[in-house]
């Protein structure tokens, strides 16, 4: 089935929490896997919102390829990059890292626990934490402001951390989940189950 059907993250107390749980932080993870062969309509993966909103973190996903973005307050202009080259037949484990304390913050994609060397620019963030007010706007898997589609894919494994995962966690968490099987993998707009780690550390 490939309805495309988004998924609230929660109330506006829920997304309150979820932006506070990562105010102040360095640095912040998104991990996920994703079957890009399924993907039958592009769109936001996972979006959280600043007050205004307009994206604090974003990862859009289409067929073989990962936009992520992002800013560190709601003054700074967003910021994007694009991986691709990703295995359009089969099941990628992606994690995406952003590391404000990194002079001008920057941007790291795994994919199946190798890095994707997506890190050679520099961003100019504002600010050297996650320092977004808290907000009334939602928090959605599946769609988000700017999106004009909602996102058709099977995913599994959705996790947020409010920390920087390096590169030999990241190989870990990948060797240590078996692939899911295409009959585990969750339909969005089906099954929106989500596991926000709010305080893992790597």
């Amino acid at each position: 089935d490939t309805n495309a059907t988004s998924v609230s993250l929660g109330a506006t107390n829920a997304t309150s929490s979820i932006l506070s749980d990562l105010n102040g932080t360095t640095g912040i993870s998104v991990e996920f896997w994703i079957d890009f062969s399924s993907v039958t309509t592009a769109g936001n993966l996972l979006f959280i919102p600043t007050t205004t909103n307009s994206a604090a973190l974003s990862v859009n996903a289409t067929n073989g390829a990962v936009r992520i973005g992002g800013r560190s307050q709601d003054s700074d202009s967003f910021v994007s990059r694009t991986g691709s080259g990703f295995s359009t037949s089969g099941k990628t484990h992606i994690v995406f890292t952003i590391d404000y304390s990194v002079s001008g913050g920057a941007f790291k994609l795994y994919a199946n626990g190798v890095d994707t060397a997506l890190t050679a620019n520099a961003q100019s963030f504002g600010s050297t934490t996650f320092n977004l007010s808290t907000g009334a706007n939602p928090s959605t898997l599946g769609t988000g402001a700017g999106a004009t589609t909602n996102l058709a894919a099977n995913f599994d494994e959705v996790a947020i951390y409010r920390s920087v995962l390096s590169q030999s966690r990241v190989q870990a968490h990948y060797n240590a989940v078996p692939e899911p099987s295409t009959a585990m993998m969750l339909v969005l707009g089906l099954l929106g189950v989500v596991g926000i780690r709010r305080r893992r550390t790597s």
